[in-house]
């Protein structure tokens, strides 16, 4: 009996790579809609004033929004080890994860300010 082919994702179980990718979009969808509540949660406490809810909400959006980052980068970094190595090569991981962190402080850090020049609930 031959067992599977080397480049089949799932194994000797599974479909062949079908299962896989159906779980791999699954968890992509969930990263968003995690993001997108975050942001909802975020934009909501920062309209009522409430300082530690914001600072929840941003923190859950950043580490989201990271999730989503590294994932997208390991699906390109897949993608370009399958296309060999002449592939034209993209943006560092540290670029993204870099922006992502700055943009997510720079607004945590709006949002105390705001707080702590006007007041809560202004």
């Amino acid at each position: 009996m031959t067992g599977p082919p080397e480049g089949r994702p799932a194994g000797a179980l599974g479909d062949g790579g079908l299962q896989v990718e159906r779980t791999a979009l699954a968890w992509r969808r969930t990263e968003c809609s995690v993001a997108v509540c975050a942001l909802v949660g975020l934009r909501l406490a920062t309209h009522q004033g409430d300082v530690p809810t914001a600072v929840a909400a941003g923190v859950v959006l950043t580490g989201a929004v990271a999730v989503l980052v590294v994932d997208i980068v390991r699906i390109r970094k897949r993608r370009r080890a399958d296309a060999g190595p002449d592939a034209p090569r993209g943006i560092p991981v540290r670029a993204h994860v870099l922006a992502v962190l700055t943009a997510s402080l720079g607004i945590l850090a709006l949002i105390v300010a705001h707080t702590v020049t006007f007041g809560p609930g202004y």
